[in-house]
């Protein structure tokens, strides 16, 4: 072979080669699952007839397993309840205990076995290889005409400040529909249902992808009265224990005689706002809450309380 000859196949050989990684890679990217990396959603309920639910939604990938010589990953998923007197249960989110992103076809697959239509023993969510208009058979429904499940949309969306691209799905069902958005490099950031007599809207407020923050990460694991005498005054106490890893407890009180509108903030050391752990109005009383900082790295953060006219803030030190 000569060497301008050889050069070139060589050449088109690397390019080829290059491609196939780049685009594994990249259909990955669209929902990262990798250990530790967390997303924390706002989910809402209304409809009719009257029912309401507000609450925050961590999603948290905490391990792997293998099955079949496939490797899925673990989700934890967690429920802070905001509001809800009365839910209709409707647009949650699609995570399962056991997922995976096959790389060489795109497709979202849960783990189901004994399930399965289009390879064995899992279900498919999504098809991240989509194109715009593609109809997709998801979780092995029937191709009806109030199934049609569509990439809708491939565009370009301005999230966290940035311009990334985008997989919207969409499927206009019998009297309802609903459509989920996938974001290059965070993941999954919208899953909108619409029905007749409910809607429900679940929208990524943070998240750390391979130990980047984004957003507002905050969730707080529980908050307590833990005491129903009525404190004279309004204070803050040191969190415990102190240094922590990687839940703590802050404890409160809020006195007086009527209820106050009270917000707890987490600040890293450059001041920076990164959780809002309280936002709601209490009680007079006693309270704690616990902070997982378990998506955060090591180092001193501040703890701040706002109470009607009173204001603390304490240094906490997280040590992993």
């Amino acid at each position: 072979m000569k060497p301008l000859k050889f050069k070139l196949v060589l050449t088109a050989l690397l390019i080829f080669t290059s491609n196939i990684f780049s685009q594994s890679g990249n259909i990955a990217d669209y929902l990262p699952l990798q250990v530790g990396n967390v997303w924390v959603y706002q989910h809402s309920t209304y409809g009719s007839p009257p029912c309401y639910c507000s609450k925050k939604i961590r999603v948290k990938v905490t391990g792997t397993t293998v099955y079949n010589g496939k490797t899925y990953f673990q989700n934890q998923v967690a429920n802070q309840i905001i509001s809800c007197p009365r839910s209709c249960d409707i647009g949650f989110l699609p995570y399962d205990s056991l997922m995976r992103v096959d790389t060489a076809s795109g497709k979202v697959l849960r783990y189901a076995p004994g399930a399965g239509c289009i390879t064995a023993n899992e279900l498919m969510l999504d098809s991240l290889k989509a194109r715009k208009n593609d109809t997709i058979r998801v979780y092995c429904q029937p191709p009806l005409w109030y199934l049609t499940y569509v990439c809708s949309d491939t565009n370009n969306i301005t999230f966290f400040g940035s311009s990334k691209q985008a997989r919207i799905f969409s499927v206009l069902g019998f009297e309802g529909g609903w459509t989920r958005t996938y974001l290059k490099g965070i993941g999954l950031i919208r899953n909108n249902c619409y029905a007749v007599s409910c809607n429900g809207f679940t929208e990524l407020q943070g998240c750390v992808i391979n130990g980047v923050v984004y957003g507002d990460t905050g969730f707080v694991v529980g908050i307590n009265q833990i005491s129903s005498e009525i404190p004279e005054n309004f204070s803050l106490f040191q969190n415990y224990p102190n240094p922590f890893n990687p839940v703590t407890k802050i404890k409160f009180d809020i006195g007086g005689s009527s209820a106050a509108q009270t917000f707890l903030y987490v600040y890293d050391i450059l001041g920076n706002e990164i959780a809002v752990l309280v936002n709601e109005q209490l009680h007079p009383g006693s309270y704690e809450a616990d902070w997982d900082a378990s998506a955060f790295p090591s180092g001193i953060y501040y703890y701040k309380i706002e109470a009607g006219s009173f204001s603390d803030t304490k240094k906490m030190v997280l040590i992993k």
